[in-house]
């Protein structure tokens, strides 16, 4: 299989892609997916993954990804759950920024006490960065962390 591309289509359920070995990419854009994003255990030899402009009413995971480039989460990616995202052995990209090794995004928030309540819904630590250096040493702390979930204030930094 060369390539695996949807655009704007609607899956009623889960959209697991597990396929092996894919020669180019996957590109998920203007889609809606009312259940789980799973891209698990794929290797792409000359491409990336990229999701844009999509939906999910899950949550998104990418694991286990083998590619030479980067996976990309565009900020127009709606998700109120988790995205977790963990290439192997490359590096991933969310909103722009690039990160070494695994991270979680755990979804979008308007204050504090909701990043909180999300957080420990699932078990997690909430780091809360408030400040320009915290956020530029972003790829450090990812390096230092096999996973962790954060929430900005972007009004503060």
């Amino acid at each position: 299989m060369t390539s695996i591309h949807l655009d704007n289509v609607m899956v009623e359920k889960d959209l697991i892609i597990n396929t092996n070995t894919l020669s180019h990419s996957i590109l998920i854009e203007n889609s809606i997916i009312k259940g789980n994003l799973v891209i698990d255990g794929v290797r792409i030899f000359a491409g990336t993954v990229i999701v844009k402009n999509t939906s999910v009413n899950g949550f998104i995971r990418i694991e286990r990804v083998w590619t030479s480039k980067k996976i990309y989460l565009d900020q127009s990616v709606k998700s109120p759950n988790p995205i977790r995202i963990c290439p192997n052995p490359f590096y991933t990209s969310y909103n722009g920024e690039a990160f070494n090794g695994c991270y979680s995004y755990m979804g979008e928030v308007d204050t504090y006490e909701q990043a909180v309540s999300k957080c420990s819904s699932i078990g997690a630590n909430l780091i809360t960065i408030r400040n320009r250096k915290i956020a530029e040493d972003l790829p450090k702390i990812y390096a230092s962390f096999s996973t962790f979930y954060y929430w900005v204030m972007w009004n503060q930094i």
